[in-house]
């Protein structure tokens, strides 16, 4: 490690610190990206409870759902389920559809998680509505980056996805997979995943809902889809026999 390493880490933890000190504990997000999701839920809690004390019910909601994406990494429904009703209730006290489409999206991946696909597919629909209405205009949303291409399980919008938006893009093959699976639509699920795994390897994010989407499949191991899928985790190193989770 030098000097000039040493400066870049330097530089990075100062920034990090600032945007401590100026929005609360935005580290929770830098935390998810280096996959410790348990680790960001302590900071979106605390983010959580600054925003109700603010009487910031804005904030609030953003730290409520985000706090639901991390129980839904852990895989902790209770969680996720609860945190994402709470950022709902929070977010349809303010004006920001983009925020109000958010919570609907982590309602949806609470209730994938949970089994419920009518409630799931509802979610999703809701959050189009929101985005639909206003033509999905939020001037300084604290949710600026979601938009109909994130939502969308269709694969036509996927296309339009900006893919030099790794996570966004990768979130956006791993959701749909999870309905699709709930549908017992195992090969489209494993087609859509695949697309994927390449996406995961540039984005640590994605590796354990990957993970835990592929899980979801065990019941049909043997259907040749599924089987080409775990050829593609194995090549890119995402799936090692030793240490598979499924």
């Amino acid at each position: 490690m030098d000097a000039q390493v040493v400066e870049n880490l330097s530089v990075t933890l100062a920034s990090c610190k600032r945007l401590e000190d100026k929005l609360g504990p935005a580290i929770g997000g830098y935390l998810f990206d280096m996959s410790r999701p348990e680790a960001a839920r302590d900071y979106f809690q605390h983010a959580r409870i600054a925003g109700h004390h603010a009487g910031n019910p804005a904030c609030a909601a953003y730290a409520a759902a985000n706090a639901s994406l991390a129980a839904f990494l852990r895989g902790d429904t209770p969680t996720a389920l609860d945190t994402a009703a709470a950022a709902r209730s929070l977010a349809a006290r303010t004006d920001d559809v983009r925020l109000k489409a958010l919570a609907e999206q982590m309602a949806a991946a609470a209730y994938a998680l949970d089994g419920q696909y009518g409630p799931c597919m509802a979610a999703c629909a809701r959050a189009h509505d929101f985005l639909a209405s206003a033509n999905g205009c939020a001037a300084n949303s604290l949710a600026y980056w979601v938009h109909e291409g994130k939502l969308d399980s269709q694969r036509n919008a996927r296309d339009r996805f900006n893919r030099t938006f790794v996570d966004g893009y990768g979130f956006c093959q791993v959701q749909p997979s999870h309905a699709l699976i709930l549908d017992k639509d195992i090969n489209e699920a494993a087609h859509v995943l695949g697309d994927a795994v390449g996406y995961a390897r540039l984005s640590p994010l994605l590796t354990p809902e990957l993970h835990t989407t592929r899980a979801l499949m065990r019941p049909w191991e043997n259907i040749k889809a599924v089987q080409e899928l775990d050829v593609q985790l194995h090549a890119y190193g995402l799936f090692q026999a030793a240490e598979a989770p499924y």
